[in-house]
């Protein structure tokens, strides 16, 4: 009896037939069931770390930006996994701090011949940089010089504004 070492994990009936050495008569045996148990598979980033910038789309989280431990039989990732991961982050999530970082999870990968480990890593979402431009202002001689400034900002996504912003320039700038 031979069998093919490229059978998926699962459970497979077996027949057994044995047939005489003219193959003149076939004899039952029996049947049974096979179970092919699905084998480890670790799946680790290749990059420490995933960042983004505030507003951007996040990226596919694919098996091709990850190095995979454990595929025998010549398979790939791209031939023994299907889906992708994920992450709880969004274009608009928050800025990561030392108290928000959004970690990437298996998703939707699965296998029919493994069990997924995935490495934990995290994506992290950077400030966004705007553009801040004072208005120009024009005083007198002798006059005092003002104490707050206006200005226009540019490089807002998700659809904000100058709302957002807090505060006020100054100058350091004195009164002589």
């Amino acid at each position: 009896m031979t069998f093919s070492n490229t059978i998926k994990a699962g459970y497979h009936q077996l027949k057994i037939l044995y047939y005489d050495s003219l193959n003149s008569y076939g004899y039952l045996i029996g049947t049974y069931t096979l179970t092919i148990n699905k084998i480890p598979l670790t799946i680790t980033p290749i990059y420490s770390v995933i960042t983004i910038t505030y507003g951007d789309d996040i990226p596919t989280l694919n098996y091709n930006s990850y190095t995979t431990s454990g595929l025998i039989n010549n398979e790939t990732a791209e031939t023994a996994l299907t889906g992708t991961l994920s992450t709880t982050a969004t274009k608009t999530s928050p800025i990561s701090s030392d108290n928000i970082t959004y970690p990437i999870s298996i998703g939707t990968l699965t296998s029919e011949n493994y069990n997924i480990t995935l490495v934990p890593k995290n994506l992290i979402i950077q400030p966004k940089t705007l553009t801040v431009t004072p208005n120009a202002i024009s005083i007198n001689y002798g006059d005092n010089i003002p104490t707050t400034f206006a200005y226009t900002a540019n490089g807002f996504v998700n659809e904000q504004d100058m709302s957002v912003i807090t505060g006020n320039l100054n100058t350091n700038a004195t009164d002589s």
